[in-house]
């Protein structure tokens, strides 16, 4: 592969002279983390002690205060009584403060103590994130906790929070229903349906972001993943950076960041990444991760660009542009003997190839046994591409309320 791993020319976005200034979390001084904390456990007191409590947080900073307890919930592996009170702050900081969100994203990959993943999950979903709905649905999924530590409490405030979210709360059987199709919607859109997030709030978590991205250029592969893993659960206001970062002046910081999209799916679209991809693609960097965002977007427009790299030399770019057509549809290509390609294609390529040959031609016949070497897992994700573009074409991404 001899794709060109840097840009002479200046980026939209340039991370890789401020890099240093990214790659960590800020440190904030114990003593103010313990000072925080003495001040937030007399707030419950009552009278002189609870008013001095709170004339002492007015002269502390919003971004200190969910620092300190963020570090806490990151810091005290082994106390989980003490990471549950921190959450619980954290849940009743203001909700246009958004800071957190990253940070408490990341809980969700690290906290083992259940109740403190649904606090995790409430807190985000307050704030317009359903990041954390997908671990809600898998705790209400697990009929049997014999061996996890508190799990019925986990169960019970499970339930509460999807009633909660459900428009017209209701028996158990609806209200998981209604969860099921926000949960649907959150991964198809990005977007709760339910809270209008606020720009000027937005604009606060940028560094954040920024350094997120960074982390992308990280030689440490937890870095990148911790990276990646909050990307793809933050809402799609955030993924402003993200495209930005396709054009670092850094190889890895556009790879991964092309890829993180990609993972992200149908809601990536809009004209800034189209017009992105246009740049990286004149420009010949990372085609063959610009093609699979582009396969990414389920856009038919953009099969009329995927298709050139049929025939391309590089055998990963044929296999990314095979399964971007699978997914973007060959409506809009008037030449379908395209699909004819005599080149030589990996075993899932092939199996996108003939999925859509045999849309074109209404063929029923189960010709999967055919290709050699193709891993039953690939041949149902491409199925699941086929289907996922259909059911889009079909609904038009209808709204929520429908």
């Amino acid at each position: 592969n001899n794709e060109k791993r840097i840009v002479e020319s200046n980026s939209d976005i340039n991370l890789k002279n401020t890099i240093a200034d990214f790659l960590t979390w800020p440190s904030t001084d114990k003593k103010l983390i313990n000072d925080i904390y003495d001040t937030l456990s007399l707030l419950d007191t009552g009278g002189r002690t609870a008013q001095k409590a709170e004339n002492r947080l007015k002269k502390i900073s919003e971004a200190q205060i969910q620092d300190a307890l963020l570090s806490i919930v990151e810091e005290q592996r082994e106390d989980v009584a003490l990471r549950r009170q921190a959450y619980l702050w954290l849940e009743k900081r203001p909700l246009e403060e958004l800071q957190m969100i990253p940070r408490l994203i990341l809980r969700l990959k690290y906290e083992k103590d259940w109740p403190s993943n649904v606090t995790i999950a409430r807190t985000l979903a307050q704030r317009g994130c359903l990041g954390g709905l997908d671990a809600i649905m898998n705790i209400l999924a697990t009929e049997d906790g014999t061996h996890i530590p508190n799990y019925q409490e986990a169960r019970w405030e499970a339930r509460k929070l999807i009633e909660s979210l459900s428009q017209n709360p209701s028996t158990f059987e609806k209200n998981w229903e209604d969860a099921k199709k926000l949960q649907d919607y959150w991964r198809i859109k990005r977007v709760d349906p339910r809270i209008k997030l606020n720009k000027k709030a937005l604009d606060n978590l940028n560094f954040d972001l920024k350094r997120l991205a960074s982390q992308f250029s990280s030689k440490s592969l937890r870095s990148v993943d911790d990276a990646r893993f909050i990307f793809l659960r933050l809402p799609k206001e955030c993924f402003e950076i993200l495209i930005e970062s396709c054009l670092d002046k850094n190889y890895y910081i556009r790879e991964h960041a092309l890829q993180t999209l990609s993972w992200i799916g149908p809601s990536i679209v809009n004209e800034k990444l189209l017009s992105t991809l246009n740049i990286l693609e004149e420009k010949e960097l990372n085609l063959v991760s610009v093609t699979q965002c582009r396969g990414a977007t389920f856009q038919p427009s953009q099969s009329l660009i995927i298709a050139k790299h049929l025939k391309s030399k590089d055998y990963e770019l044929r296999t990314a542009a095979a399964d971007g057509l699978l997914k973007c549809g060959i409506e809009l290509i008037k030449d379908k003997n395209i699909l004819d390609n005599t080149a030589p294609l990996s075993p899932e390529a092939k199996y996108s190839i003939m999925l859509l040959q045999k849309e074109l031609n209404e063929e029923k016949s189960d010709f999967s046994k055919e290709i050699n070497g193709l891993d039953p897992n690939e041949m149902q994700r491409r199925i699941r591409w086929q289907q996922q573009r259909l059911e889009l074409r079909a609904t038009k991404e209808d709204s929520y309320n429908d």
